[in-house]
């Protein structure tokens, strides 16, 4: 049974807790709650509940001079972000060349800065009004079905405020087998927990939301609470984190129509509500959290890969 964005169907997932973090896995704290998170190559950077900064940390696990491999308060620094004519809620962002592009969580947004300096080349926003429903064995929707998606995103996007989307990450491109780099986004939008989005070969800021994909298995409660998500190539695993059971809901990506829910993580219970995740390039799973953890005094925290996995 297809329901909006959701397929129900019977099935058992298996649970896994995550261990609670060693005090190596912490990061300093960030004072506001940390609402986004990038891992690039030797920094951290996390993005509080701010709308124009984000924090640069960083990240050298190689270094063994130091119990911790982040960088101390001393070498942080706060990246101003600013110049675009709709202010964003910044979240995340990806690499374009000797860009980076930066997404916005209320309107999808799109950010284009330049890395070395960060200053500001042009902003645009992600149209939603084009998207269809995920492909299957039968092709194309109708137009009717099409003409009734569009109107269901329209109503959803019109009757939520503040945040609507919570994560976004870039798929392999053999996936999809077709030109252009593509995204996933998570979102908050009524019906719609997992959209696509396509973007231009030559062009990855000039972007739009192509389908509606099909989530099987998913708790009733990760639409409304969902709080980013991560990907995984070598087992094409999607992960999205839900704030209101603080897990990390893991599904099997066959194709945009079809993916389905095979585990989920448990996030330790003396830890603060999760806001964001991400996976890095090693495969390594961050957390950020709405609050500071006492215990370890921090609301960063990251999983080797064979932790989690």
């Amino acid at each position: 049974m297809v329901l909006g964005g959701y397929a129900f169907v019977v099935s058992s997932v298996n649970a896994r807790e995550l261990p609670f973090p060693a005090p190596s896995h912490a990061g300093m704290p960030v004072q506001l709650k940390v609402s986004g998170l990038v891992v690039d190559k030797g920094d951290v950077f996390v993005f509080p509940d701010s709308p124009s900064v984000m924090i640069k940390i960083p990240f050298d696990t190689r270094n063994k001079s130091t119990t911790s491999p982040f960088g101390g308060l001393a070498l942080q620094s706060r990246v101003q972000i600013s110049g675009s004519a709709n202010p964003g809620r910044w979240r995340g962002f990806y690499s374009m060349g000797e860009q980076v592009v930066v997404w916005d969580s209320t309107i999808l947004q799109l950010l284009v800065l330049q890395k070395k300096d960060f200053s500001v080349v042009r902003s645009v926003t992600v149209p939603l009004d084009v998207v269809k429903p995920a492909l299957d064995r039968g092709g194309e929707a109708s137009h009717l079905e099409v003409k009734r998606l569009r109107n269901k995103l329209r109503g959803s996007f019109k009757s939520l405020k503040g945040d609507r989307f919570s994560g976004l990450a870039e798929i392999p491109s053999d996936w999809e087998g077709s030109k252009g780099r593509r995204f996933l986004i998570s979102t908050r939008l009524s019906g719609f927990p997992l959209l696509l989005m396509a973007c231009d070969p030559d062009d990855a800021a000039n972007c739009y939301i192509e389908r509606q994909c099909q989530l099987h298995g998913a708790s009733p409660q990760l639409n409304a609470h969902s709080a980013g998500i991560g990907i995984n190539a070598e087992k094409r695993a999607i992960l999205i984190a839900n704030s209101f059971s603080n897990t990390i809901e893991v599904f099997k990506y066959d194709r945009c129509g079809s993916v389905q829910k095979t585990s989920f993580l448990k996030i330790p219970n003396k830890l603060p509500k999760v806001e964001t995740i991400y996976l890095d390039a090693l495969s390594r799973l961050w957390i950020g959290t709405g609050v500071i953890d006492t215990q370890v005094e921090s609301n960063i925290f990251f999983w080797e890969k064979g932790t989690w996995m």
